[in-house]
């Protein structure tokens, strides 16, 4: 009866600390203390400006230390009702708990138990599309339990190695973006076999805003990198070194008032960061720093992340010098893929709840249960009354996105993705004399990941109209672009010379 008793004490005491904030009121100091941090690196605030942020930081911090100690003692008077009820009901005494307690048998039985219990509750199939072991998923789920303890890591990580990468100059980045599949993965892969170009990779999960102490601390257990077909079903390997589209986690830490349950909202220069900007600047210097055995002291930051067509004018403000390059695709086609990949993630959600959990930490919002569209113009009109799970959605979405994205035609290179593969060596080279992009005789192995473009014929039900008013859009488009963007398409979607 004892043990009974004892037992119950210690899940009373977990229950009462998970219902009474304290969790929360941990993370919240954690805020705050970051914001000092920042605040204290600031250098456009003064002395003054700095004590006073600490000051109100202080008080804060103290109430918060009280807030916690207060739930904690909730908790553990919440923890004593089965001990109380068993003495008495002359079950058990407070001698005979306190011993049964502090058994070393005791304590080892109950770590087991706790452990177990998160086997249980994380006993999902393995994901095919992020092949998370259960210790990876504990992890996955510890990295991001908070957009403060990327952030807090981050910081962590400059206080140690700030002096490693500081002489890095992460010059002229380079951003490809569009609609996802839209072929913006391959050209990735092209770019980043070339020289100096350094990108995000798989190995930088989870601490993807921390790479460098990650790596270090991660370098004991680091796996092989055997490559495999990844989730979507389109024949692109990958592995443990292939590049991918991670930063959005930086832009959703500093921007979270962008993200709703319907939609996202675009950025503009309006809505730049001073903290933001330079913590952006420190995260480039750190992949360029990182990727490079020999630690060179320049290179190309290379990005590829579709939601960046949301805040072009926000990537401009902050990074004058930064390359955009906007992937095209044949309409009908692209919008068939985006229909197919949408199935594919509504079945992968639904058959495995880590798969939807580790897509939205990552902040992949394009498919499946977690699908949130981006509110370009117009958007809503011409979504209003269509269903995600049919082709005609996803036409139309095309349409509101690409009529957007003409308003960039002094500022982004507009890539024909159809054609760069139908001839790839020779676009390839030519976009990389439009970025000043070094090859050093790596081009032809960078060409050769790219294929020709299969031929897809419309699904039969489509709306006719529908696509031939993204098919004339798209033709605007190609007229437009020229030979990689020497031309532009207008925000009204005709032609610029």
């Amino acid at each position: 009866m004892t043990a009974l008793i004892a037992s119950l004490s210690i899940l009373f005491f977990l229950f009462g600390l998970g219902k009474s904030g304290a969790v929360q009121a941990g993370r919240n100091a954690l805020v705050t203390s970051r914001e000092t941090l920042a605040a204290l690196r600031d250098p456009d605030l003064d002395d003054d400006g700095r004590e006073a942020r600490v000051r109100r930081a202080s008080l804060v911090l103290f109430r918060t230390f009280f807030s916690i100690l207060f739930r904690s003692l909730m908790a553990f008077a919440i923890s004593l009702t089965p001990i109380l009820a068993g003495v008495a009901l002359k079950l058990t005494t407070w001698d005979k708990v306190i011993s049964f307690l502090s058994r070393w048998d005791v304590l080892i039985g109950t770590t087991v138990i706790a452990g177990l219990a998160c086997w249980w509750l994380l006993r999902p199939k393995p994901s095919r599309d992020t092949n998370y072991s259960l210790p990876d998923r504990l992890l996955h789920r510890i990295a991001f339990s908070s957009p403060t303890f990327q952030l807090s890591m981050a910081d962590m990580e400059k206080l140690v190695f700030g002096k490693s990468y500081e002489r890095v100059a992460a010059k002229k980045p380079i951003f490809v973006t569009s609609l996802p599949r839209a072929g913006t993965t391959i050209l990735l892969e092209a770019l980043h076999r070339l020289p100096l170009t350094c990108t995000h990779t798989y190995r930088d999960m989870p601490f993807v805003l921390s790479p460098i102490l990650w790596s270090k601390l991660s370098k004991g257990f680091r796996r092989q990198a055997t490559l495999a077909e990844r989730a979507h079903g389109d024949g692109i390997q990958i592995g443990y070194d292939s590049p991918e589209a991670f930063e959005e986690i930086f832009w959703r830490a500093f921007w979270p008032e962008k993200y709703h349950a319907d939609r996202i909202d675009l950025s503009t220069e309006k809505d730049i960061r001073t903290e933001a900007q330079r913590f952006f600047e420190d995260h480039m210097k750190k992949i360029i720093w990182l990727k490079n055995p020999e630690g060179m002291v320049e290179g190309r930051y290379l990005s590829k992340n579709n939601a960046n067509i949301s805040r072009i004018d926000l990537i401009l403000k902050m990074l004058p010098d930064a390359r955009i390059l906007v992937v095209v695709r044949d309409p009908v086609s692209h919008a068939l893929s985006l229909h197919r990949q949408h199935l594919n993630f509504m079945k992968m959600h639904k058959e495995d709840p880590f798969v939807r959990k580790y897509m939205g930490d990552i902040g992949h919002y394009e498919f499946g249960q977690l699908h949130r569209p981006i509110s370009f113009p117009g958007t809503e009109a011409m979504l209003a009354g269509r269903d995600p799970m049919t082709p005609d959605y996803w036409v139309a979405y095309w349409i509101a996105a690409f009529r957007h994205l003409g308003k960039y035609q002094d500022s982004a290179t507009f890539v024909l993705y159809d054609e760069f593969c139908r001839s790839p060596r020779e676009r390839l080279e030519a976009l990389c004399k439009k970025l000043d992009l070094q090859t050093d005789g790596m081009l032809d192995q960078a060409a050769s990941i790219l294929k020709p473009p299969k031929t897809v014929e419309p699904l039969p039900g489509m709306d006719v109209r529908l696509m031939e008013t993204a098919r004339a859009l798209h033709q605007e488009i190609a007229a437009a672009a020229g030979n990689l963007g020497e031309k532009r398409i207008g925000p009204d979607g005709l032609t610029r010379a």
